[in-house]
């Protein structure tokens, strides 16, 4: 009996899985999965964003946004499936999280703004700690979750932190006016800035009734800040793992053989691994573009 080789692509066009029509509008660039995983059918989506019934039908605002929808089809699937997730009850003691594992260039960024005031609006979430490995990062996420705040009509503050210190920045709809003065003022701007960076400053008081978001970068997790800016275990806010892939081995004090080598766990992985033991109420987001790792992870 012959054998007849059959020439299957290894990856297809992504389509979008029961995203509602007028929310699943196309993404700037075109998305692509391998083809094993086009076959797997996600749980049935049941939750209704509450921050795309504030923008309303997305694709009547494609032209003031320069052809593109604010959120395309595929991050909105993203969007309802982790907060789906997050919607569920504890398990074993711990709130369900989320692993966001698209590629480069998608918008992950965009993605986690837009889960920040999802939780926000739909969930009362009024508090977030985002992780990352440098705070330059913070450029990104400060415009992208301005820009989500001002498309639904809010604001809260981000935290930053910087060398020790914590800058502050007014995200949303606070004043979107544009004095001829502010040009002006920017040298000014400048110069306390840089007087307050050679202040030292051992802590900030955070205002719990206002909420906000801390950027901060693993390196720093052992800082107290984080914990304060939280208050207490029983918080039940966001927590952003993003480049959750550096906190891959959980150091547990010895050396495990691995693929045959030795490897050491990571001082960030057992950072990671005990801030969830900590906040075992948080809703925690993994994102990375590298989520493929080994079991003893």
């Amino acid at each position: 009996m012959a054998i007849r080789q059959i020439d299957v692509p290894r990856f297809k066009k992504y389509i979008c899985k029961g995203v509602p029509k007028e929310w699943d509008t196309p993404h700037a660039g075109g998305l692509t999965e391998s083809t094993s995983l086009s076959y797997i059918k996600g749980p049935e989506m049941t939750y209704s964003p509450r921050i795309l019934s504030t923008t309303g039908d997305l694709t009547k605002q494609l032209e003031t946004l320069g052809g593109n929808a604010p959120l395309s089809g595929p991050l909105v699937e993203f969007l309802i499936r982790c907060c789906q997730r997050m919607s569920e009850p504890m398990v074993n003691g711990f709130q369900p999280g989320f692993l966001l594992g698209d590629g480069t260039g998608v918008g992950k960024t965009r993605e986690i703004a837009a889960l920040f005031w999802e939780l926000y609006v739909g969930m009362k979430v009024k508090k977030a700690v985002w992780l990352s490995t440098s705070s330059e990062l913070s450029y990104g996420a400060i415009q992208e979750l301005d820009f989500i705040a001002k498309l639904i009509g809010t604001r809260t503050t981000l935290y930053v932190r910087v060398k020790g210190k914590i800058l502050e920045f007014q995200i949303g709809n606070s004043d979107d006016n544009h004095d001829e003065n502010d040009d002006d003022t920017e040298e000014e701007e400048e110069e306390q800035e840089e007087e307050e960076e050679e202040d030292s400053q051992d802590g900030v008081e955070f205002n719990d009734a206002d909420g906000g978001i801390l950027f901060a970068t693993y390196s720093s997790m052992a800082n107290p800040d984080i914990d304060d800016f939280l208050v207490d275990n029983d918080f039940d806010g966001l927590i952003i793992l993003d480049e959750c892939h550096l906190a891959k081995g959980y150091d547990t004090g010895r050396t495990t053989m691995v693929n045959g080598r030795r490897r050491k766990g990571s001082v960030t992985g057992r950072n990671v691994a005990n801030m969830q033991i900590r906040y075992p109420r948080a809703k925690i987001l993994y994102a990375s573009a590298t989520v493929g790792t080994e079991p003893c992870h």
